[in-house]
């Protein structure tokens, strides 16, 4: 079954995520089969294009910084495409899945306005799509977003128990669908919460790796996490040009000084604390900095090992 939800613009800006978790129950839903679904080569889509990520990287920040009305609309980690990742790995590559989410796909990139383009942004849960939806979507370009590891371990210690649980969850569904990178991979039962963390952020940095140096290369561009913070906008420009959209200086000029960087990217109306985050994050290094570090010790032996880069380029 696929579920229609009816939402404005608006509130969809309102809401981190196209997830059920975030969606209000009274808004107007309707039910399909999914065989109900029009074939894809029967609407009149536009363009789409992808951002793909490991996750605590300012992905989220990265689409609200793109969607703009007549230009772009950003459609962040819908869930129906996390749920196709588990699909297509359960029915080993089936055509009729494929077919499926092909007519989702067409369904989700629909212009929302007269010459728009869509941007999907999945979650990193979903990262197995990446090479299908490419091959779906043969003019499609793609963000790959990352932070470095450190910092990508010190949002998950930020985090607490819930991140913790997040990521052994996480790389335990990465193992038991055979999409894991490195071989042979460890037991995760024997790794701390911050070792299985930098599992997981490596073998989505070797899934990335091989993704840049394979056949749809010339179609990614990386964005590291601080590119976007430190220089928002050149980063800004590089990925607008990857994607075709013209952005000019004073439209450039606004969507930096507006609210997509001066909100926390997750929590729409919350006003962005540089200040606050700074001393977070210094707290969270005081008290679990040698945690991270014998985590840090522990990923890069892993990642000599298994041949995976800590840092990315695009070609």
């Amino acid at each position: 079954m696929v579920e229609f939800v009816r939402l404005s613009r608006d509130a969809r800006r309102r809401i981190p995520f196209i997830d059920s978790r975030y969606v209000d129950p009274g808004v107007p839903r309707l039910e399909l089969p999914i065989s109900a679904l029009p074939p894809a080569a029967t609407l009149a889509a536009g363009d789409c294009h992808f951002i793909f990520h490991s996750a605590f990287c300012c992905s989220t920040l990265l689409g609200r910084a793109l969607e703009r009305e007549g230009v772009a609309a950003v459609l962040q980690e819908p869930q129906i495409l996390a749920d196709f990742s588990v699909l297509l790995a359960a029915a080993e590559g089936a055509s009729d899945r494929h077919s499926e989410l092909d007519a989702v796909l067409a369904l989700m990139q629909r212009p929302h306005r007269p010459g728009e383009v869509t941007i999907l942004k999945l979650s990193n849960s979903a990262n197995s799509l990446i090479e299908p939806l490419l091959a779906l979507r043969p003019r499609a370009s793609a963000i790959i977003m990352y932070a470095p590891l450190p910092l990508y371990l010190l949002k998950i210690a930020l985090g607490g128990t819930t991140r913790r649980k997040w990521v052994r969850s996480t790389a335990g569904l990465l193992k038991r669908h055979g999409q894991c990178v490195a071989s042979p991979a460890p037991d995760l039962s024997l790794l701390t919460d911050l070792e299985a963390a930098a599992y997981l952020w490596l073998e989505q940095q070797g899934h990335f790796a091989r993704l840049l140096g394979g056949r749809y290369a010339e179609r990614f561009a990386v964005v590291e996490a601080s590119d976007l913070l430190d220089a928002p906008g050149p980063t800004l420009r590089k990925v607008w040009d990857l994607f075709g959209l013209h952005i000019d200086d004073d439209m450039l000029s606004e969507i930096v000084g507006g609210p997509a960087f001066a909100q926390e990217a997750k929590v729409p109306g919350e006003k962005f604390d540089p200040a606050a985050r700074r001393m977070n994050e210094a707290a969270a290094k005081f008290a679990y900095g040698a945690e991270i570090e014998a985590a840090l010790d522990w990923a890069h032996g892993f990642a000599e090992r298994a041949g995976i880069p800590l840092r990315l380029r695009s070609t």
